[in-house]
């Protein structure tokens, strides 16, 4: 990237079946249960749901059945192997349970469900935020549009898929722009027609939590190659921002893995680009809650319970350290590696069995004077802190390929798309080669 590389701080910064979307959680890419806060009294520590007591289904005005929080009254899947559990609907992300109602707001975040018809719906509400939340639809594998929910939105139901051919199908929201665009609150996937809830999706084979700023987030990757006036701002900035097409999501996919993703625009390791930002992804000012440690961006009030521990976390941050000139002193190259080894050796106690892959923000760069050479300084700061840490489990990504300015073509020079998949690339190898996956 060049050296004219920003990260921006995000400004201000009928007769259906209805399916109870509390029915099953699978958040934080959980394989077998779910990921849930447990501090709000939803789930159980291990992020498990209890069914509705009655576990009974209503029936509907044209005989469609309702079901229950236990998932009952739909159909079996017919998946072989692994089991996709219970009729109803899968979570990936940091979720809570409110009644009958799931909420999240960290980029990435899914739901998806499985069904025997020919159309879906879901009931999504949104609140808090500075911006709308875009939403990528995908069926059956298949990304088909996006859907936007206004922060103030209330309960809508979003038309997913109609037209279907009579079968069983897939269908899923994914929250491709940031999470401090707004709390999303998903009432229930609907099934006209007579449709037929199945058992989930399975879950991926592997689970990664990536944490980042701005580069992970997919910021203005679909501005490229040539972004608009006024990209960084919303609305144009929740159209061009894509968590599904930074190079975290495609390690993900390519790693056929349930991601979450911890990435603010913005942040750094020892300051934000925003040199007034007391708030950091870890070690923020007193007072002031860490950003990796909560459920949700936009309520910092709940502490997320980090269960079930993920197979892998990577953190790539660093790039809004420096390239700031003018905005207050970046960090010493031995300031920031001791910071970089605190929040390490805070995701090893969060996480005590994870791989841990760390490296810098793909697309750093140098940027004179000497004290803002922020690749230089990241690439001997980060070695350094990993190494300090003396774990077999935690590893320098040393393959990330430098960036060039052809590669900065998304907003505010921001990666692109196919820089993002070089990177992915080359961070799916590193991976596979250290966990055999």
């Amino acid at each position: 990237m060049n050296s004219s590389l920003v990260r921006s701080f995000r400004l201000a910064a009928a007769g259906s079946l209805a399916v109870s979307l509390a029915a099953i959680i699978a958040a934080c890419s959980s394989s077998s249960s779910g990921n849930n806060n447990t501090d709000d009294g939803g789930p159980g520590s291990d992020g498990s749901v209890n069914p509705d007591k009655d576990g009974g289904n209503t029936t509907d005005k044209d005989g469609g059945n309702v079901v229950g929080m236990d998932g009952g009254g739909g159909k079996d899947s017919g998946t072989t192997g692994q089991d996709a559990g219970p009729p109803g609907p899968r979570y990936v992300g940091r979720t809570t349970v409110n009644g009958t109602d799931v909420q999240c707001d960290w980029s990435g975040c899914r739901a998806m469900a499985k069904f025997h018809g020919t159309a879906a719906s879901i009931s999504i509400g949104s609140s808090g935020g500075t911006s709308s939340s875009n939403y990528d639809v995908i069926v059956d594998g298949v990304v088909t549009k996006k859907i936007i929910v206004d922060q103030t939105t209330s309960a809508t139901a979003f038309v997913l898929a109609s037209g279907l051919a009579v079968g069983d199908h897939t269908v899923e929201v994914y929250k491709r722009s940031e999470g401090n665009d707004g709390i999303e609150t998903f009432h229930g996937f609907t099934f006209p027609n007579g449709g037929v809830v199945l058992s989930p999706p399975l879950p991926g084979k592997h689970t990664i939590e990536f944490i980042g700023d701005s580069i992970t987030a997919g910021f203005g990757v679909e501005a490229a190659p040539t972004p608009p006036a006024g990209c960084d701002v919303p609305p144009l900035i929740d159209t061009f921002t894509n968590v599904h097409k930074s190079f975290a999501g495609v390690t993900a996919a390519n790693l056929a893995a349930d991601a979450t993703f911890i990435a603010f625009s913005g942040k750094g390791v020892t300051r934000n680009f925003d040199s007034m930002d007391p708030q950091l992804i870890f070690g923020s000012a007193m007072g002031t809650q860490d950003l990796y440690d909560v459920t949700k961006v936009d309520d910092t009030t709940g502490t997320w319970g980090f269960k079930p521990v993920p197979d892998a976390v990577v953190v790539a941050l660093g790039a809004d350290d420096f390239n700031h000139p003018g905005d207050g002193l970046p960090p010493t190259q031995m300031a920031f590696q001791t910071a970089y080894k605190a929040f390490l050796t805070h995701i090893r106690a969060k996480n005590p069995t994870s791989y841990i892959f760390a490296t810098y923000s793909p697309g750093t760069v140098d940027v004179p004077p000497a004290e803002n050479a922020g690749l230089t300084i990241c690439k001997a700061a980060v070695p350094a802190a990993v190494a300090s840490m003396a774990d077999a489990k935690v590893f320098y990504v040393n393959t990330i390929p430098d960036s060039v300015p052809s590669d900065a073509t998304g907003c505010l020079s921001h990666p692109n798309a196919n820089y993002h998949t070089v990177v992915a690339t080359a961070l799916t190898a590193f991976i596979k080669g250290k966990t055999g996956w």
